[in-house]
C-alpha cells in the first residue's frame, strides 16, 4: 500500500510539472516560441523634406515595434552610411563629399525577429558653403619678403605688392603700400577679400612690383614667364593654408632670387 501512495504522489508531481512548463512561454513574446510577423515602423524626424545642407548634418529617426527594435540603418541615395542600435537613432553624414544638388535619405528599421520596414524618403539639397554662419572672407598675408638682388638700376627701391584673387567669375584686386626704400618687409602686410563662400576653388596671384623713378614703369620681381606672379590654387576646405615661395626662379638671370612667404586664411564676418 505504501508503494502505491508513493507512486501516486510521484505521478501527481510529474503532471503538475508538465502543466507548469507548458503554461510558461506560451504568452511571452520574448520566448523562443514567439511567432512575430509584424514589421516595425520608422520615420525620419530630421532633417525635413527639401532641407538645404551646407556640410555635415546629423540625421535622426524614430522607430517602434510590437516587440523590440534591434537596429536602424541610414541610407543616402541608396547607399548605407550608418547604423544605430540604440535610441535616439541617428547618423552623422558629411555632405561635402557629395555632388551639389538633391539627395535622398531613408532609414530602415529591424526587429529581432528579422522583420524590417523602410521610411518614406526625404529629399535634401546640398549646397556648398564654407562659411554658413556668415559671409566668406579670404585674408592674404605676406609674412616675409626679401629682395636679394637689384633687378633694375633705375628703380627707386620701393617695392609693393598687388594681390589678385579670382573666385568664380569675379576678380578682386588690391595694391599694397610701398616699403619706403626698404628691400625687406619687416612687418607682415595683409589684406582681406570678401568672396562668394559658395565657391570651392580660388586662384590667388601675388605680384611684387617696384616703381621706376625715371621711366614711370614697373619692375616685376616675381617669377616669369607664367603670369609674372606667385600663383596658388586654393581650396577653402583645406584652409588655413600657408605656402612659401622657394626662390627657385624669379625670371632674372644672374640675379639672386627673392624670398616670399604667404599665409592665406578664411574668416567669417
Amino acid at each position: 500500500m505504501r508503494n502505491i501512495f508513493a507512486f501516486s504522489g510521484l505521478f501527481v508531481l510529474l503532471v503538475m510539472s508538465v502543466l507548469l512548463f507548458s503554461g510558461c512561454g506560451s504568452d511571452n513574446p520574448s520566448g523562443p516560441d514567439f511567432d512575430d510577423h509584424e514589421s516595425p515602423s520608422v520615420s525620419i524626424t530630421y532633417p525635413s523634406n527639401l532641407y538645404v545642407i551646407n556640410g555635415e548634418i546629423t540625421i535622426r529617426a524614430e522607430a517602434s515595434d510590437n516587440d523590440m527594435v534591434s537596429k536602424v540603418e541610414f541610407f543616402v541615395d541608396g547607399d548605407l552610411v550608418g547604423v544605430d542600435y540604440d535610441e535616439p537613432y541617428e547618423c552623422t553624414v558629411d555632405f561635402s563629399t557629395y555632388e551639389e544638388g538633391t539627395h535622398s535619405i531613408t532609414a530602415k528599421a529591424y526587429d529581432r525577429s528579422g522583420n524590417s520596414a523602410v521610411s518614406e524618403p526625404i529629399t535634401v539639397i546640398y549646397m556648398y558653403d564654407f562659411a554658413p554662419e556668415g559671409n566668406g572672407c579670404v585674408k592674404v598675408e605676406i609674412v616675409h619678403y626679401l629682395q636679394k638682388g637689384v633687378l633694375d638700376d633705375l628703380s627707386d627701391g620701393d617695392p609693393y605688392f598687388i594681390f589678385q584673387i579670382i573666385a568664380g567669375n569675379d576678380t578682386l584686386e588690391q595694391i599694397s603700400d610701398v616699403f619706403q626704400g626698404r628691400s625687406e618687409l619687416w612687418d607682415p602686410f595683409s589684406y582681406e577679400f570678401d568672396i562668394d563662400d559658395t565657391v570651392k576653388h580660388f586662384y590667388l596671384a601675388v605680384w611684387v612690383y617696384d616703381s621706376d623713378e625715371f621711366m614711370d614703369d614697373w619692375v616685376d620681381y616675381t617669377p616669369e614667364p607664367d603670369g609674372k606672379a606667385y600663383q596658388f590654387t586654393l581650396d577653402p576646405r583645406y584652409l588655413p593654408w600657408e605656402a612659401t615661395y622657394d626662390g627657385s626662379d624669379d625670371g632674372v638671370p644672374n640675379e639672386p632670387d627673392c624670398e616670399l612667404t604667404l599665409r592665406v586664411s578664411i574668416s567669417v564676418h
